[in-house]
């Protein structure tokens, strides 16, 4: 994956702001597609629908920030920098656990997003995640432990 500059994504950010649904520096998430082709980010179109679908789960509101696509893009090159960032989306509720359908969505996402670091063959069920990943054993997933099972399972 592409390493950016911070100029380039400078440069993303003020295309972003061209888009036609842009205010308060949010776009509308059906307009994620947009952006993306505009600044020739390669994506396919199942790539695009999960991280609508994505999206659409994290921002209630129906609207993406920059931000959100620049903390992801930051560290695209590194596997463990994305893991990272997406752990901290994968809470869509922000209770500080991994539910099943956050899991769900996030892992999906991190797939198509990257599957040659984040394979088939990690868990499928949220009960199989729960087993792997629970380490205090508190019937829980927290961020952090989301985090090391990612980490343990990167290819």
């Amino acid at each position: 994956n592409k390493v950016y500059t911070d100029d380039e994504i400078i440069q993303m950010e003020k295309v972003f702001q061209t888009i036609k649904s842009y205010k308060d520096g949010k776009i509308d998430i059906a307009e994620y597609g947009t952006f993306l082709t505009a600044i020739n980010f390669p994506h396919s179109p199942e790539q695009l629908a999960q991280y609508q679908n994505y999206l659409r789960a994290t921002n209630t509101d129906g609207r993406v920030a920059f931000q959100q696509f620049a903390q992801i893009v930051k560290v695209q090159h590194d596997p463990k920098g994305v893991l990272k960032a997406y752990a901290q989306d994968f809470d869509f509720n922000k209770d500080g656990f991994i539910s099943s359908e956050e899991f769900q969505v996030g892992i999906k996402t991190l797939r198509l997003h990257d599957p040659e670091h984040f394979p088939e063959n990690l868990a499928t069920t949220f009960e199989q995640f729960l087993q792997e990943a629970d380490q205090d054993q508190d019937g829980r997933v927290s961020i952090q432990e989301l985090e090391n099972w990612l980490e343990k399972h990167l290819k």
